[in-house]
């Protein structure tokens, strides 16, 4: 579970401050294109759970209150459509991005049918336990502000902040090793 919390704080800080490469190349950790569609497809998700998490500590009349329904439904659509990438992603993260092509891990033998709804139940009860108070706030500025972005140039932005974190991580897990 912290490697989601390592994606959920990411998407968190790109909100408020992690295919498998291809299925044909082995890659230590996701590309840009694997990152970014996994955030397209989950941000329905990521939107629903701040609203609700930060229900209390935020205006009734806030912006998240008052748009949730239309930003779920902006990110729903075409959401569908980078379910691969999604999945890559988690297979990635749950693997701490060590992970080479399909077939080579256990996860990626189980079918879809078993992934999603896995995935759907437990990443909002992660991203709820994830998100502070404190955070609440800041999330729904970021989120305001980048709004007006179509929902592929919002993942954009939050993906390449998360690939960011993570080649990051990589870099001083690198250092302490050598």
């Amino acid at each position: 579970m912290k490697k989601f919390a390592v994606f959920l704080g990411a998407l968190a800080l790109g909100s408020s401050a992690m295919a498998i490469a291809q299925e044909t190349a082995p890659s230590p950790k996701p590309d840009q294109e694997v990152i970014v569609g996994g955030v397209r497809y989950f941000m329905p998700i990521f939107v629903e759970t701040i609203s609700k998490k930060c229900a209390g500590s935020l205006a009734p009349d806030g912006y998240l209150a008052t748009n949730m329904n239309a930003l779920t439904a902006k990110f729903a659509e075409g959401a569908e459509a980078n379910w691969p990438h999604a999945r890559a992603l988690v297979a990635a993260i749950v693997n701490d991005g060590k992970n080479g092509p399909r077939g080579s891990n256990e996860f990626d033998d189980l079918p879809d049918e078993v992934i999603k709804p896995m995935i759907e139940i437990m990443l909002p009860e992660k991203l709820a336990e994830d998100i502070e108070e404190k955070h609440c706030a800041p999330i729904e500025e970021v989120m305001e502000s980048l709004d007006p972005l179509p929902a592929d140039n919002f993942a954009t932005f939050v993906g390449t902040v998360i690939k960011l974190a993570w080649d990051d991580k990589g870099r001083k897990r690198e250092n302490t090793e050598g």
